[in-house]
């Protein structure tokens, strides 16, 4: 009798907590922006470009997806996609260049300057996204090499 209720005790904490998190990542992706930005650029082809795991961004002001993107990009636009335990309500997104402007920034956290890209969508000029200095020196590098450097600008902010 005690290992039944100790099997039902433990099949109910698991079965809690898979809708607790599949409730976070609903509220989440409806209330960071992600749903939104699926509704216009969700990604219905497979993605064979250049990408990078375990990345940081934020979108909008309080959705930070740390450690827990897989980004790339390729002369036609930029991935995003969380990797598989988040996945859930946030189907990968194929945001073309052309949709975006880009601008450095820096910010400062316990004195530090930290320096990084924030994206606005052209189409939806009040939710923006925001990159590392390091992811997105890497996308840079990625379209050098694919001679599409054109296609992503980033202004400087003294400049815009």
């Amino acid at each position: 009798m005690n290992s039944l209720w100790i099997a039902l005790g433990i099949g109910g904490s698991l079965l809690l907590f898979v809708i607790v998190w599949v409730g976070i990542a609903v509220a989440v992706s409806h209330f960071g922006g992600w749903k939104s930005l699926a509704n216009r650029y969700e990604a219905h082809q497979p993605f064979y470009g250049t990408c990078w795991n375990w990345q940081t961004i934020v979108l909008g002001e309080h959705s930070q997806y740390g450690n827990c993107m897989k980004v790339g990009a390729d002369q036609d636009g930029l991935y995003l996609v969380p990797n598989f335990l988040f996945r859930f309500a946030h189907p990968p997104l194929f945001i073309p260049w052309s949709d975006i402007k880009a601008q450095w920034r820096e910010k400062s956290m316990l004195g530090i300057p930290l320096r990084y890209v924030e994206i606005h969508l052209t189409p939806e000029p009040n939710l923006k996204i925001a990159l590392e200095q390091r992811l997105a020196e890497k996308i840079q590098a990625e379209l050098l090499h694919l001679h599409a450097s054109d296609k992503l600008k980033i202004q400087d902010s003294t400049t815009a």
